[in-house]
Order: structure tokens, then sequence, then C-alpha cells
């Protein structure tokens, strides 16, 4: 059995997160937020939703630029540092490891 969501119903979600992990996916999570909106990468088009959220271990960062791995870096800190440590990390470790 299979389900398939199409771009549209899930832009419709008032949030969105996107898992990204290991090496062979870092082109992916550099066309998704490097590069602009583009057919030929539907992950892309996420740029436009106003909540989405990628999530991606350091593997995933290997095609991305050391400047947007800084960047995103500081604003994990900065908000770490003013909202506390995220609640969700350990489960997002559990959705890491259940999709590997």
């Amino acid at each position: 059995m299979a389900l398939t969501v199409g771009v549209g119903t899930v832009m419709d979600a008032r949030e969105v997160m996107i898992l990204i992990t290991g090496a062979h996916k870092a082109f992916a999570l550099y066309k998704a937020i490097e590069e602009g909106v583009n057919h030929m990468w539907t992950v892309s088009a996420f740029q436009q939703h106003p909540r989405t959220i990628f999530v991606c271990d350091e593997d995933a960062t290997l095609e991305l630029r050391v400047k947007t791995v800084k960047y995103f870096k500081r604003a994990d800190a900065c908000t770490q540092q003013a909202c506390g440590p995220c609640e969700h990390r350990e489960g997002l470790q559990e959705l890491r490891e259940r999709f590997i």
C-alpha cells in the first residue's frame, strides 16, 4: 500500500518539516535551499512556504557552501540560547534512525 501526496497538498499545511539525512541526499538539500525554486527539484518549492523547517544531519550538508552551514548553525545556537535546548532533538534522532 502506498500513499502519494502532491506538493499542493503539502503546501497547504500550516507547518512543514523536511528531514534530509546522509551524504547521498546532500545534493538534494543543496538544491532545496541554495538555489531558486525549480520544477526539476520539487523540494525547492518549500522555499516559498512560510513555515518550513529543514532538519538535516552533518553529512547532508556536504554540498552546501560553508557560509550557509555557518549561518544555520549560528541561527540554531541563538535559538537555543534564547529558548533553551530543543525538546524535540531526541525525537528527531529516533526519526533519523528509523528512516535510514
